[in-house]
């Protein structure tokens, strides 16, 4: 289904989206998961992305709410087969940004936006803005999703704020200090 959805002054279509940790973990982290299941029918993440979830290094809460979501079958984990054009892909992204700071799990989340022609939802932009560029991938981070969130009246003000805060606090990059100021910028 592509659905048009107005953010912030340019248009996204609802697709298949392919997450990295960061955003996916930024819900988790502040226990707001019902914002990612409202605005997206499904989240997809690559065994890569998986495994690094489940390492002990991890904190227990992000892996057990992800393991909730899997069982829900909101959240799918794909895998990068080898050989295959998508493992092709994810060598390429991984020995092209040899020289700057990409894990193989925003890798392998590139390399799956880039055979599904999907949505990329990742934080940091300006590692990834070459390939998406290069590739016409749409993309969504966290602070997109709590400002869609608010324009379609899900949460509040109020909500958002504290929810920004949150996230802020767990160091999520985020392009702003406060929601308010992110609303000023646009």
């Amino acid at each position: 289904m592509n659905l048009n959805i107005n953010l912030g002054g340019f248009n996204i279509r609802r697709k298949t989206t392919f997450y990295d940790i960061d955003v996916l973990a930024s819900f988790l982290y502040v226990n707001r998961e019902d914002l990612l299941k409202t605005n997206f029918s499904k989240i997809i993440i690559s065994n890569i992305t998986y495994k690094k979830i489940a390492s002990p290094s991890c904190p227990k809460l992000i892996k057990e709410s992800l393991n909730r979501l899997i069982d829900e079958s909101f959240v799918k984990v794909e895998e990068i087969h080898i050989p295959s054009k998508t493992f092709d892909n994810y060598c390429f992204i991984m020995d092209y940004f040899n020289d700057k700071i990409i894990s193989k799990s925003e890798a392998a989340a590139l390399a799956l936006a880039i055979k599904n022609k999907g949505m990329l939802a990742c934080n940091d932009l300006s590692v990834f803005k070459e390939c998406i560029d290069k590739y016409d991938l749409e993309h969504i981070g966290s602070a997109d999703i709590i400002l869609l969130s608010y324009q379609k009246k899900l949460i509040s003000k109020d909500e958002a704020l504290e929810i920004w805060n949150k996230m802020y606090s767990y160091r999520v990059p985020l392009p702003n200090k406060t929601f308010k100021e992110y609303l000023e910028y646009l």
